[in-house]
């Protein structure tokens, strides 16, 4: 009898085993076809009927993972990491951490996420984390002023990536059923326009959407052509790689003369053997970004960056680098108007899943040598699900655009709309004695700049010599300090789009005693302090500023009117008087030395006016009542080069001026 159940009990293990092997192998050829919501069938098969291997655990997990069904996820992971198998890739303790993270469990992530810096230290995401341990603290909560609103478009199955265009929502939708998508069993993505004329949803160009996946579609700013992904198609022949994977391709698609879209275009970028996707051109149209894992990207995918020419044509693909890309994933680049580079990453900090990052002035002529970095933009743009295709427009009533699979949303990934607030952020200031380095307490700090975009421009030095103010990003903002018996201190600062310390020092001087001149200082060419004593009663009508203030001459080059550097600086002394006396108004006289006809001299003259008034009112901020001014040709020639008389051209330099006559002193 013990024989007999022996034999049974053999016969039952054997088919088991026979039957999980079988399993995992049609499990094994689903997950190769990337048909992976069909793979977990078999291999869940083969796990009941006794499978326990890293293999299948690590395929399940996978399958999950790749579907964003985290909690799934999380438990074949750990199987297959609870093993203590040496062999396993680092990459699952990165995945444990991240399926934890996604469904917000920030302390099981760090735990796994410390687990993979131990065993991949080099990585760059192991190096982010060491660094950023309280990152939690540091990403910043903004939901007191971004409001997320569900776009009313969007629809029970996946709607992402908006493209806004003339006031025209472009997006990517699987909502139209049809063929069925192996990898999640949904649809296939479309791209549709919202009509907000109709307040209806339409195709984009039935003859551009076909049976693959379209997606992610940017428009060039003069309008003439467009750049889209879609999965790798000519016509009706599908083309994969070597694993018989579909990657996505760019495509460009020019307008006819009719204005509709033309035939699409295969860039020359592109290849079967990796994707290209994602595009979005700053806004001269000189550069276009996308995401990509071609030959020599870091990570999963990169951010790349190509010269754009007016046809739509591209240069040699340039990596962005490692302030951008990490061993993860970086997509969904997207430029806006002040040359602010966004983009979606699972490699940077972030709150789980996809965040949206930010560098701010990405474009930007970098002359205050400011140090580029990367931000997370927080709650509640980012979640600790899957946030990615950020879009902004500034010019368009500031209106922004994400994607997200967040809870509570209509599908599975939801557009959301909101209005993008304004950059402000706060000027330092104190204010110090010149000769003795002490505090200046009441000491009156005026802001100032052309565009008037400061709410509170002037304050009272505190009782530890300070002031603040709250201003907008992107502007250059003149701060001048004074106080009576003080000499005035005056310093410029750019206030960029990138968080930083903006801190200024304003150094008084004190007038010694007895003196009861002004004191006026000037900075001369190099920089260096100019201090000039004024009696107020030499400020007479008639008088020249410039022989009242020891300015130079105000010289202009032979036959031009445009305003020299060297004179840039007189006139920034000008500026300076003009505004320390408030009461005065001048009569700006412009010449020319005698080559040339007289009828051309006189409108030459009156060129070199117009100029060296409009610097004072647009350089200087003086209001224009208190200027006027005339050209006077030749008439007036201050040194003997006259008609006829030879002189070389510094000594005709001296009669090509313009000078600033007293007309009003009180």
């Amino acid at each position: 009898m013990k024989k007999i159940l022996l034999i049974i009990l053999s016969f039952f293990c054997s088919a088991a085993f026979y039957a999980q092997k079988g399993k995992v192998k049609k499990g094994n050829k689903k997950y190769d076809k990337l048909a992976y919501i069909d793979a977990t069938e078999e291999y869940l098969k083969a796990v009941e009927n006794g499978a326990d291997s890293p293999e299948v655990y690590q395929k399940l997990g996978n399958a999950y993972f790749y579907n964003n069904k985290m909690e799934d996820a999380v438990k074949w992971y750990s199987k297959l990491l609870n093993q203590d198998n040496d062999a396993v890739d680092p990459i699952y303790y990165y995945r444990l951490s991240q399926a934890h993270k996604y469904q917000g469990n920030y302390k099981d992530s760090d735990k796994w996420m410390l687990k993979f810096a131990e065993k991949s230290p080099s990585d760059s995401r192991s190096k982010l984390f060491k660094e950023s341990r309280d990152y939690l603290t540091t990403i910043p909560n903004k939901s007191d002023e971004i409001q997320l609103t569900n776009a009313k478009f969007n629809s029970e199955k996946s709607d992402f990536g908006t493209f806004l265009y003339k006031d025209t929502i472009y997006f990517a939708s699987n909502r139209k059923e049809g063929e069925k998508y192996k990898w999640n069993n949904q649809p296939f993505l479309d791209l549709y326009i919202v009509d907000s004329e109709k307040n209806d949803i339409i195709s984009f160009d039935e003859k551009l959407n076909t049976k693959l996946h379209e997606s992610s579609i940017v428009i060039s700013p003069n309008g003439d052509y467009a750049f889209f992904t879609r999965n790798n198609i000519i016509g009706k022949k599908e083309h994969s790689d070597s694993d018989g994977v579909n990657r996505l391709q760019l495509y460009r698609v020019r307008k006819n003369e009719d204005g509709k879209w033309g035939k699409e275009e295969l860039l020359k970028i592109n290849s079967d053997d990796y994707s290209v996707a994602h595009p979005t051109i700053n806004q001269d149209g000189t550069k276009i970004y996308f995401a990509s894992d071609m030959p020599g990207t870091v990570g999963e995918s990169d951010i790349y960056v190509a010269k754009l020419d007016e046809e739509g044509n591209l240069e040699e693909p340039q990596n962005l680098g490692s302030l951008v890309n990490t061993e993860g994933q970086e997509s969904f680049p997207f430029i806006n108007e002040k040359g602010d580079l966004f983009f979606a990453s699972n490699g940077h900090i972030g709150l789980g899943g996809f965040d949206n990052y930010v560098i701010r002035e990405f474009e930007h002529d970098d002359s205050f040598q400011e140090t580029l970095y990367v931000d997370n933009l927080g709650k509640p743009i980012n979640s600790s699900k899957d946030d990615f295709a950020y879009t902004e427009y500034l010019s368009s009533n500031r209106k922004g655009f994400l994607s997200s699979n967040r809870e509570n949303g209509k599908g599975d990934d939801d557009i959301y709309s909101f209005k993008v607030p304004k950059c402000y952020q706060i000027i330092d200031g104190i204010v110090k004695d010149k000769k003795t380095d002490q505090i200046i307490t009441g000491a009156n700090v005026v802001l100032d700049n052309k565009n008037n975009v400061v709410s509170s421009p002037e304050a009272i030095s505190n009782a530890d010599g300070t002031v603040s103010f709250k201003v907008e990003c992107g502007t250059t903002f003149k701060v001048v300090g004074a106080k009576e018996k003080y000499t005035p201190d005056e310093t410029e600062i750019y206030i960029p789009r990138r968080k930083k310390e903006n801190i200024v020092t304003l150094r008084l001087s004190l007038i010694p005693e007895g003196i009861v001149e002004d004191t006026i200082v000037f900075e001369d060419k190099d920089g260096n302090e100019q201090v000039v004593q004024v009696n107020p009663k030499d400020l007479k009508v008639g008088q020249d500023l410039k022989e009242i203030f020891k300015i130079n001459p105000i010289y202009f080059d032979f036959d031009k009117s445009t305003i020299r550097k060297d004179s840039k600086v007189e006139l920034k002394k000008i500026i300076k008087i003009l505004n320390k006396y408030s009461n005065l108004k001048i009569d700006v006289q412009s010449h020319t030395d005698v080559r040339g006809s007289n009828t051309y001299n006189e409108s030459l003259s009156k060129r070199r006016n117009k100029a060296t008034i409009a610097y004072l009112v647009n350089e200087g901020g003086i209001n224009p009542n208190r200027i006027v001014g005339e050209g006077y040709g030749e008439t007036r020639i201050i040194n003997k080069c006259k008609e006829g008389v030879k002189c070389n051209d510094t000594e005709h330099e001296e009669n090509r001026r313009s000078e600033f006559i007293i007309l009003e002193s009180k």
